[in-house]
């Protein structure tokens, strides 16, 4: 994030404007969110002089119930909420430290958006970048030979079959053979045992449609060879769960062995996350712009989850925020200041947006770099 920490501020505060005031027109909720960002960022507009005029405030909040303007009480506590979103405790203006980003697809951003890589290093983002195909993770592991060379933030390239994959290749007439299946856990032996991955991922189960289940024999498959690696070269692995909760719960004994488990874009319930904390699964739960998209059980588990436990993700390009055509690390700030939002609304540890970064970036060198 470049620039003064007066014009980020000012860029935090029109960011949060535009997102928000989005929000209210989708009737996102709780309405009690709606109307402290709105407040918040009605108060920091003024105080900053960002040059967001202050009828374009007032035209995108009149009228709207819940929203701005209930009484001074109201306007008080969008103050304070506020100054955990925007500063830390001490007044520092900064509002984020270091970004990480714990799964994205380099490749795929690139496709879509030449200009990915020199945003990563813009912005000093270190990520966990996965590959399902030599292909790809030669793409990943040049760009992280090239960002050592340089100086620039690391990229981590880490390797693994997609569990989606056996239905896309069926789909296009291209069955994913018992061939193909060997010669990919052969390359990742050799990746692992030569130390080129960070960590084995993205791999798990996805039973989300009829095509993919029909391949949850070969994800099992998949799945147990995968861990035997990991566990083998001691390495972290990266989880894709998509209606498949019950099948991470029947593995929860051989997961207690993993050095470390992250849950990609978590999609189960808070429950869910801490019965596997109880069994001793060594898990984290990784988020990304689905807690600034109104995803409920992302945004309570968020919310709720202990610091300790909590990364950060784009999964970019695949999880874009309404009205864009891809994710990328651009989105960072915003989802890590969307988190702090929500654990000051429950009333948990870490709410200040710095100190949040600070262990999420404490978090994922444990994962990756431990």
């Amino acid at each position: 994030m470049e620039g003064s920490p007066r014009r980020v501020v000012m860029r935090t505060c029109l960011g949060a404007y535009q997102l928000y005031t989005r929000l209210y027109n989708e009737r996102a909720k709780p309405a009690v969110m709606r109307y402290r960002y709105a407040v918040a960022v009605l108060h920091y507009s003024y105080r900053e002089n960002s040059g967001l005029h202050p009828a374009h405030i007032r035209k995108a909040v009149k009228n709207r119930p819940g929203y701005y303007g209930r009484s001074h009480d109201h306007y008080n506590r969008g103050r304070g909420f506020a100054h955990h979103l925007f500063f830390n405790r001490e007044g520092d203006s900064w509002p984020v430290t270091v970004l990480t980003d714990a799964h994205c697809h380099p490749e795929d951003l690139a496709a879509v958006f030449p200009q990915a890589e020199q945003e990563r290093r813009r912005l000093g983002v270190t990520a966990a970048a996965s590959a399902c195909d030599m292909e790809e993770f030669a793409h990943n592991e040049e760009l992280a030979r090239n960002a050592a060379a340089d100086g620039a933030s690391p990229l981590l390239p880490c390797f693994a079959i997609h569990p989606q994959l056996p239905a896309v290749k069926a789909e296009n007439g291209k069955p994913f053979t018992e061939v193909e299946l060997n010669d990919t856990l052969v390359s990742l032996h050799d990746l692992a045992s030569a130390g080129r991955i960070a960590a084995v991922g993205e791999f798990g189960f996805d039973l989300y449609n009829a095509a993919f289940r029909e391949t949850e024999a070969l994800q099992d498959k998949i799945f147990a060879a995968h861990l035997e690696a990991a566990l083998r070269y001691n390495l972290p692995v990266t989880l894709h769960v998509r209606r498949a909760m019950h099948k991470i719960f029947a593995a929860a004994k051989i997961l207690t062995k993993c050095r470390a488990v992250v849950f990609h874009s978590w999609s189960g319930t808070y429950d869910e996350g801490q019965s596997l904390l109880r069994r001793g699964v060594n898990a984290y739960f990784s988020f990304g712009n689905t807690v600034a998209l109104n995803h409920k059980q992302a945004q309570k588990s968020c919310a709720l989850f202990p610091p300790e436990r909590l990364l950060t993700e784009t999964d970019a390009p695949f999880q874009p925020l309404r009205g864009k055509n891809f994710s990328q690390w651009a989105d960072l700030p915003l989802i890590i200041e969307t988190a702090a939002a929500l654990r000051c609304e429950a009333g948990t540890a870490l709410t200040d947006a710095k100190e949040l970064e600070k262990r999420i970036e404490a978090n994922f060198c444990a994962v990756f770099k431990g």
